[in-house]
């Protein structure tokens, strides 16, 4: 199973008390890179439930893609309104390649709960990144909020 993730998910800060940012005032690009952190966290959590099934997950920042993601963006936007995007950005064909590089690698234990950064293993993390507690409190808060036990 793969995950798109981000490098975003360095700006990333989780409240498992706080995951909708009720309590917090939702700076942009601080609730993107939680939702990317969550993503490298659930990849974790299904890293260490279903090894023994046969099921490994890892996540992947696929770069700077070149599409109309965070066009409406006030700070994301800079980059995607302007003609520098060019300089910068990856073709969406260019961002597909890590994510299909490692799904013909089919289960391979070796990318088990692991982030990539385009092609390369243990990309930049959060620090939250690793943290169990997290990784199980944020998979028993997202089983809880679809009914699962």
């Amino acid at each position: 199973m793969l995950n798109t993730s981000s490098i975003g998910n360095l700006f990333g800060r989780i409240d498992l008390d706080d995951l909708d940012y009720r309590r917090r005032h939702p700076f942009e690009m601080r609730a993107y890179g939680s939702s990317k952190l969550m993503n490298i966290l659930f990849t974790r959590g299904i890293a260490r439930r279903w090894v023994g099934d046969g099921i490994v997950s890892a996540a992947v920042h696929p770069g700077p893609v070149a599409t109309s993601f965070g066009r409406d963006s006030r700070f994301v936007g800079l980059l995607y309104r302007t003609p520098l995007r060019h300089l910068a950005a990856i073709t969406p064909e260019q961002g597909a390649a890590p994510l299909i590089e490692l799904a013909r690698r089919g289960a391979d234990p070796a990318i088990n709960g692991v982030y990539f950064s385009r092609h390369r293993a243990h990309g930049p993390e959060n620090r939250q990144a690793h943290d169990p507690r997290l990784i199980d409190g944020l998979w028993a808060l997202s089983a809880d909020l679809v009914g699962l036990d």
